[in-house]
């Protein structure tokens, strides 16, 4: 089972000076709770997404955290990774599950999902768990209730959280949270963390 109550993402783009800033960050994040990093910068060439999922995994690592990659299986596998989070165009689990099959046993396979019908191709794949995004402002609370009832697979669910919005996610069954923006432009990434894993925990 995976246990990911706080998966945060990564976006360069919110760091104009550079990967060193966005490596901070998202290493405060870890101090500040979360259980998992996930190299989110699809736009990158695949020798430059390597490189960032390389820098992040000594701290990944040391906080006892999962490191997954976006989209790129290559690039996770390359860089040790925990595992890979699929996009809902990219190859289907079980072909990345037979490539990752080679190397580790523990590799996991997560896949992002907007509909009910999504899910359930997400669970005949044997995804390890499913992606929700966005929940606000739209599909909102009850598509991603629909998804959750649907599936046996752990849900997280991400996309205009607020510390004061996770009851209502907890209320529907949902895993885990996905958090971007809401802490990375934090003044105070760390604390920013911890404060939606206060509310995640209460």
């Amino acid at each position: 089972m995976v246990d990911l109550p706080i998966l945060v993402v990564s976006d360069r783009h919110l760091f104009p000076g550079g990967a060193v800033a966005m490596v901070e960050a998202l290493s405060a994040c870890l101090r500040g709770g979360a259980r998992g990093i996930e190299v989110g910068d699809t736009d990158l060439a695949g020798h430059d997404m390597l490189a960032l999922a390389l820098r992040l995994r000594e701290p990944t690592r040391q906080a006892g955290a999962l490191l997954l990659v976006a989209e790129r299986a290559d690039v996770a596998l390359a860089a040790d990774a925990d595992g890979v989070h699929l996009g809902r165009g990219a190859l289907p689990a079980p072909a990345v599950r037979r490539l990752a099959r080679r190397l580790t046993a523990s590799f996991v396979i997560g896949r992002s999902v907007t509909t009910v019908e999504e899910a359930a191709l997400g669970q005949l794949e044997d995804a390890d768990f499913l992606v929700f995004t966005p929940v606000w402002p739209e599909p909102g609370l009850d598509a991603l209730r629909a998804v959750v009832a649907s599936v046996r697979r752990p849900v997280l669910a991400g996309g205009g959280l607020t510390p004061e919005r996770v009851p209502a996610l907890r209320e529907v069954g949902v895993a885990g949270l996905v958090l971007g923006r809401e802490v990375l432009e934090a003044s105070d990434p760390e604390r920013e963390t911890a404060r939606f894993l206060a509310a995640w925990q209460a």
